[in-house]
């Protein structure tokens, strides 16, 4: 049995790979577009505090 995706983990994969949040596969105003943008949102802030440190 297949366990459907995470839309929440695949915003952080999607993140974490380059992909812009424009990308956010979900119909927007969906449980699930938000989920995905609140997983991309949370790596790209990580990665571009990181940035900003280095």
């Amino acid at each position: 049995m297949d366990t459907p995706p995470d839309p929440f983990e695949q915003g952080k994969q999607a993140a974490t790979d380059g992909i812009p949040a424009e990308a956010n596969p979900y119909p927007a105003g969906t449980g699930d577009f938000a989920l995905w943008n609140d997983g991309h949102e949370l790596v790209a802030g990580e990665i571009e505090a990181g940035e900003r440190e280095g």
